[in-house]
């Protein structure tokens, strides 16, 4: 499919839908320099085009140049803020960076726009997902306040999702699964079967949570997201190998979650792939003190004490109080 979209646009370079399109098949199998070079011809003929300008964001994002996809996500949702992907990819990348305010900011933005088009699904998700980054926060209260708030307005599988958040946080965490297994009956999707996940992780339900994460890779092989979770899943099921492989595409796809890095340097080490856990610290978008201390412990193995001295001294310039503990 991709050489004949190349000879299509070699033959007709003009067709901008050819080119996106090509754009779109070459990133997704890893291509990303040549989608680039492509959405770039595109943008220096018209710099107002909103999807291209999307598409190149995602594109770095995928490579982590942070900055330019930040830069090329806010030109396209400036261009055309019904572009709602653009939003959440933005709120991703400023995840990633640690930057929960910024996020925040993003949701709101998000969230005043979508309230002037009605109430909709593409709402209520994003009203969700601002409960959870406040929990995250530690700002419960104002997430509870939030989801009650929101909860007699939702309809669809949003309405389910905002009640058992509730449920989850104020009653029995497992009823809240039994809600949204209920939703499921009758709304077959794949953000009921990630929540369903994320609930059954958090209770310790590891066997059955693998079920759903499974489900949803095969569902979207693409999504950094699933392999995390299915990570997650097979790092607690002790299935080690697995866990590896599911870590390393999610961080390939783009998922840059802190524990995410933890993880896999704990998954290095153990079985003895210490130049992979201090080549970790190359990949993080910012320093992990916690990091430090795996790559410590990864010199040390290598019988390099000085470097290995070196970063645990960083770990104790970071949490000065562990040095009681080791």
């Amino acid at each position: 499919a991709i050489s004949y979209l190349e000879e299509a646009v070699a033959l007709d370079p003009s067709n901008l839908d050819y080119i996106k399109g090509l754009a779109k098949m070459l990133r997704d199998v890893g291509r990303y320099d040549d989608a680039a070079k492509y959405l770039k011809g595109i943008l220096d003929e018209n710099p107002s085009d909103p999807l291209a300008n999307a598409l190149l964001g995602e594109i770095y994002y995928k490579q982590g140049l942070l900055g330019s996809a930040s830069y090329y996500l806010n030109q396209a949702i400036r261009l055309n803020p019904d572009l709602l992907w653009a939003y959440d990819l933005l709120i991703k990348l400023h995840l990633r960076r640690g930057d929960y305010e910024s996020a925040l900011g993003v949701i709101d933005i998000l969230l005043a726009y979508l309230e002037t088009k009605g109430e909709s699904d593409e709402l209520f998700k994003r009203y969700y997902s601002k409960c959870e980054m406040l929990m995250e926060l530690d700002r419960d209260t104002e997430a509870l306040e939030l989801a009650k708030l929101i909860l007699p307005r939702a309809t669809g599988l949003y309405k389910y999702a905002l009640e058992a958040f509730l449920e989850f946080h104020q009653g029995d965490p497992y009823k809240a699964v039994e809600i949204l297994k209920r939703a499921l009956d009758k709304h077959l999707s794949k953000e009921l079967l990630e929540l369903i996940a994320e609930y059954r992780l958090r209770i310790g339900e590891y066997f059955k949570a693998w079920k759903y994460t499974d489900k949803l890779v095969e569902l979207d092989p693409n999504n950094s997201y699933y392999y995390y979770l299915r990570g997650i899943v097979n790092y607690h099921l002790e299935s080690y190998s697995q866990a590896t492989r599911d870590l390393e595409k999610a961080m390939e796809l783009g998922e840059a979650k802190e524990d995410l890095y933890l993880m896999l340097a704990h998954l290095y080490l153990i079985t003895g792939n210490y130049d992979k856990v201090i080549g970790l610290e190359r990949r993080t978008p910012k320093p992990l003190p916690e990091l430090k201390f795996f790559i410590a412990q990864a010199y040390k193995r290598l019988n390099k004490e000085e470097e290995s001295a070196k970063y645990l001294q960083e770990v104790l310039k970071a949490y000065p109080g562990i040095g009681q503990l080791m």
